[in-house]
């Protein structure tokens, strides 16, 4: 039986724009993914909102600000 590796992204918003992904208007949002793909998904279709996004997966913690998707 395979197991299934739990994904967190963690996103950071712009303070201008955390009102769009959060009711109580907070900057940093986490959503469990079920695929890296769908993790970076997200980022391509918010990349003009966030100011970082974290992956956490398998015991490892990337930030994308380490890779060209977020400027």
């Amino acid at each position: 039986m395979e197991e299934t590796v739990k994904i967190i992204g963690r996103f950071q918003f712009h303070p201008d724009r955390a009102s769009e992904f959060s009711d109580d208007g907070t900057e940093i949002v986490e959503v469990e993914v079920e695929t890296m793909e769908e993790f970076i998904d997200y980022c391509t279709e918010f990349e003009s909102a966030l100011i970082d996004a974290v992956v956490f997966f398998d015991g490892q913690t990337i930030s994308v600000k380490d890779f060209p998707m977020i400027s």
